[in-house]
């Protein structure tokens, strides 16, 4: 949702997105930090410290929030209720273990077997004669 809203809106005032991924802070563009405050309100303030107490799991506040645990934890950073120490901590264990599942995914299976299983032909032959005959953009 996060990233969703701030390219949409950035794409929608014709600006390009400029984020400073090395130290993970907004650029200093005017326009890109209207678009933090704007996105801000995904995990609002109030709501985060009143639930902070009690849950301090980033994994299970996203679900709350439907933004990533990344942003939550942003989020708890800019309210000091962590320290950017342990947001960089949280930060690496994550992309560390998102980057271990990547790696010990395998190759994965065969798409077009799958697509087999997952729309029936009849189906697919609709698409397909449909297409052909400019009845649907696909």
């Amino acid at each position: 949702m996060f990233t969703i809203i701030h390219e949409l809106a950035l794409y929608l005032v014709g600006q390009s997105a400029g984020f400073d991924n090395q130290k993970l802070l907004p650029a200093d563009d005017p326009l890109e930090l209207v678009m933090i405050k704007l996105q801000l309100a995904l995990v609002p303030q109030d709501y985060l410290i009143s639930i902070w107490k009690e849950e301090k799991d980033f994994q299970r506040l996203n679900r709350i929030f439907k933004v990533s645990p990344i942003v939550v934890a942003r989020r708890a950073l800019d309210l000091n209720l962590i320290s950017k120490n342990d947001f960089f901590a949280f930060y690496n264990d994550y992309i560390n273990r998102i980057n271990n599942l990547n790696l010990n995914r395998g190759s994965g299976g065969n798409f077009y077997a799958t697509a087999k299983k997952r729309v029936s032909l009849m189906f697919a032959s609709f698409v397909n004669n449909a297409k052909k005959e400019q009845k649907i953009l696909v």
